[in-house]
């Protein structure tokens, strides 16, 4: 947003879903939850085997999304608080490169956004709390954002009637059909 009014535009904000970033593990991990910090120790390498966790001997293998993504921004803003991802870390560029790879891998974690999330993996609480949609409106669950678009103003026109769309009820009908949790 600063880099955009740096170049003389005028970034305007609109809501339209809610998201979680969801810890997922391979379906085989007994883990059940995890807290933030124990999410930081393993992505910045304190944390390097799944036994320190009460878990097997069996050693963490680390994905993450490549920093141009937003969801890697969220992430490394509650999660990592600007701290550097490990070196061995596998970057990936989408959410479902993420899923195939913790779900083909023994010993993975991963973060995907919650619409992503199947039964191909495990998905773990964070701090004891499971993202849903409740946890997720009411607060509770941490790794919560807003998705917004934006416009250079205010919308006008053709924009401002797609934008009306979107938060609409069948426009929000829509985000929670594509795996989003409304904004109502």
């Amino acid at each position: 947003i600063s880099a955009a009014k740096a170049k003389g535009i005028n970034p305007v904000s609109y809501a339209i879903a809610n998201d979680a970033i969801s810890i997922i593990v391979h379906k085989d991990n007994p883990l059940k939850d995890i807290s933030i910090q124990q999410i930081k120790d393993i992505y910045t390498g304190k944390i390097k085997n799944w036994k320190v966790l009460g878990g097997p001997n069996l050693p963490i293998v680390v994905i993450s999304r490549d920093v141009s993504s937003g969801t890697y921004e969220v992430f490394n803003e509650k999660v990592l608080a600007g701290a550097k991802v490990e070196g061995s870390a596998q970057l990936l560029a989408s959410n479902n490169a993420v899923l195939s790879s913790v779900s083909n891998t023994p010993g993975a974690i991963g973060y995907v956004g919650l619409g992503y999330v199947n039964n191909s993996v495990k998905l773990i609480s964070v701090n004891g709390i499971i993202p849903s949609e409740a946890t997720v409106k009411n607060g509770s669950y941490i790794l919560s954002r807003k998705l917004y678009m934006y416009t250079n103003g205010k919308a006008k026109g053709d924009v401002a009637n797609y934008l009306g769309f979107i938060q609409s009820e069948k426009g929000q009908q829509i985000v929670q059909e594509l795996g989003f949790i409304n904004i109502k």
